[in-house]
């Protein structure tokens, strides 16, 4: 667990800080993160690399997303107990119920999309944009080199977004 630990740390610490934007917060979040990972290590044992480290990260973002919810609500009792500065700020900081409503659709289409990409495009992106990982850490893990990793990732990119108007993705 402690090389799990060490191993994940920095990109869960990174991609919780993306979701509550306080650095405190995202520490919490990682370490209660871990702690639901120690919870379930028999499960987390069994797994192979790729699929563990998709496994911490969901993990780490939906315990930040838990986070960020929980301090939301304390934040909208706030609002209505609070003061008028208080009331302010709160305006600024929620999104509309129709933004949040748009978002959600747009997260579930690209979710959609990403089911329907080839294997090998959907892991760059993921590799990419939710591991966080380098164009070099790519390039290393599927054996290509950083330049390709680029070409690759347009080429994935570009079928996610053929498949999100309706198309079909073709892989080269």
């Amino acid at each position: 667990m402690i090389d799990l630990y060490n191993r994940y740390y920095q990109i869960s610490r990174n991609k919780a800080f993306a979701i509550l934007h306080n650095y405190d917060d995202a520490e919490e979040s990682v370490q209660d993160a871990f702690v639901k990972l120690i919870e379930n290590l028999p499960r987390i044992i069994k797994l192979e690399p790729a699929k563990l480290s998709m496994y911490v990260i969901i993990t780490v973002k939906n315990v930040a997303i838990d986070h960020y919810r929980k301090k939301r609500n304390e934040s909208d009792r706030e609002y209505l107990f609070g003061n008028e500065e208080t009331l302010e700020r709160t305006a600024d900081e929620n999104p509309l119920p129709e933004d949040l409503y748009l978002k959600k659709e747009e997260l579930e289409e690209l979710s959609n999309a990403l089911k329907k990409l080839p294997e090998k495009s959907r892991i760059i992106l993921e590799a990419k944009y939710i591991l966080g990982q380098t164009d070099k850490e790519i390039g290393e893990m599927i054996g290509v080199s950083e330049k390709s990793v680029r070409m690759y990732l347009t080429r994935a990119r570009r079928q996610a977004y053929e498949l999100m108007k309706g198309g079909v993705a073709h892989e080269r």
